[in-house]
């Protein structure tokens, strides 16, 4: 057997290139860690925690395996305050998750106008589409009856007539929900109201279906074809 001598100087290197390693090691664990506590207290509408995890350092642009950022579930669940703060250290605005999902397309699909309107002022795209086709006017016409976030969207040039995947159209998504107000924004914008899904249906045969007589009575005024 063959035993090799190890110098000092090279034992030296070697121990210090192990302490590296593991110095850095450590590091990311600790980075990855801090990342996540400032997305679940993003979403915690936590403040003074986002505040400290941010002073201590923490990526405010990094990911879950969801691909969700801290910008995200603070627009979302966390409120106006912990969104502000993460736009003013930098939080990517139209970063998205995994679905292609963004933090303006979560806030209006909860209705929070106050916390679309700063999501928009510092740059939001207002077109972006999830990997369904589906942007921020549409899951806006669709899930909340208040027109306030269908305007906001509306006024920095969201597209009224863009389609889903599936050919679904906002107006469609309103008209199938009986959402009045935010059918009357969109005709307002243009919306096509004879523009078909890929099926064939119209906003007026989904109103009519579901029962909505002020939807339909409204698409009809519109000029929709029976």
């Amino acid at each position: 057997m063959i035993l090799l001598k190890v110098k000092p100087m090279q034992k030296l290197s070697l121990m210090l290139g192990t302490l590296v390693l593991l110095v850095c090691l450590l590091a990311g664990k600790q980075a990855f860690a801090q990342a996540d506590d400032l997305i679940q207290a993003a979403e915690k509408g936590d403040l003074p925690r986002v505040k400290a995890l941010l002073t201590a350092g923490a990526d405010v642009n990094a990911k879950n395996d969801q691909g969700v950022t801290a910008l995200m579930m603070a627009s979302e669940y966390g409120g106006l305050a912990v969104t502000q703060v993460l736009l003013a250290n930098e939080a990517e605005v139209n970063a998205k998750g995994i679905a292609g999902e963004t933090a303006l397309y979560l806030a209006s699909a909860e209705d929070r106008f106050d916390v679309v309107k700063a999501l928009l002022a510092k740059g939001s795209e207002v077109n972006a589409k999830t990997n369904d086709g589906t942007t921020a006017l549409m899951i806006a016409s669709s899930y909340n009856s208040s027109p306030e976030v269908v305007q906001a969207l509306l006024a920095k040039g969201a597209e009224v007539n863009a389609k889903t995947n599936y050919g679904t159209t906002a107006l469609m998504m309103a008209s199938q929900n009986g959402y009045v107000k935010v059918v009357q924004a969109l005709l307002a914008k243009g919306a096509d109201v004879n523009a078909k899904r890929n099926d064939g249906l119209t906003a007026l045969v989904v109103a009519t279906t579901r029962g909505y007589a002020d939807v339909r009575d409204l698409l009809l005024r519109a000029g929709a074809k029976q």
